[in-house]
């Protein structure tokens, strides 16, 4: 839908085209900072947003650019922000100067400063959801990398505690090291906490672990006696 404003006056013609900076011989390709107020900067970026801005879902990535023909007028644009404390960059693109912000911050502030106060509140919301979710797989990938350390090692524990009782017997063993070896053969997929609880003397993860270095140090004396025999 297009929309057509006349101004059948020609003094008043003449007024805006003098107040705009408007010559029919010469196009100045530049912001006019004389006619910008602080009071409509504001309005002057939502109208430039407007007319050539576009910003990228924030669920996907932070992208917020406005894609101006000409290199002054880009320019002219990036030092304007820059006076509000907004850093931004741009570079050619299809004949287009692109002026592009990635920091979630500027782009907040952006919105915020255009009027769109609703969508820099919204883009502060998926900025949370997304650092939720971050923190959330990390958490489940130090899980799950915990998970398959405890069981590559017990793994090893039970191989040397069944060397143990193939070859000298779990007897040779002191009772302690003999508790220790039966409930890691009977509970193969605990920690060494929940292990240390379980013994008949219960201990700590440290004692736990102790007992289990012992007996893979004799596991290994085994081998080493019987491969010189």
């Amino acid at each position: 839908m297009l929309y057509t404003l006349k101004i059948p006056r020609e003094e008043e013609r003449e007024e805006i085209i003098y107040r705009f900076r408007i010559s029919s011989r010469t196009l100045i390709h530049r912001i006019q900072r004389d006619i910008i107020s602080n009071n409509n900067i504001f309005a002057f970026l939502a109208g430039a947003f407007l007319s050539c801005g576009s910003m990228t879902e924030p669920i996907k990535e932070y992208h917020l650019e406005f894609a101006v023909p000409f290199e002054e007028l880009c320019g002219d644009l990036k030092d304007l922000l820059e006076g509000l404390g907004i850093s931004s960059r741009y570079i050619e693109r299809k004949g287009l100067y692109i002026l592009y912000f990635k920091g979630s911050e500027d782009i907040e502030d952006m919105l915020t400063l255009m009027g769109a106060t609703h969508s820099s509140i919204e883009l502060m919301n998926v900025k949370i959801l997304k650092d939720i979710r971050n923190k959330a797989n990390r958490i489940a990938n130090c899980d799950n990398a915990n998970i398959e350390r405890t069981l590559a090692a017990s793994e090893k524990q039970i191989a040397d505690i069944e060397y143990i009782m193939n070859t000298e017997g779990l007897e040779s063993l002191t009772p302690e090291l003999r508790n220790m070896a039966q409930v890691r053969l009977e509970n193969p997929d605990v920690s060494l906490k929940e292990l240390g609880e379980m013994l008949d003397k219960p201990v700590g993860r440290s004692g736990a672990n102790h007992r289990l270095k012992k007996l893979s140090e004799i596991a290994a004396e085994i081998r080493n006696e019987r491969g010189g025999q």
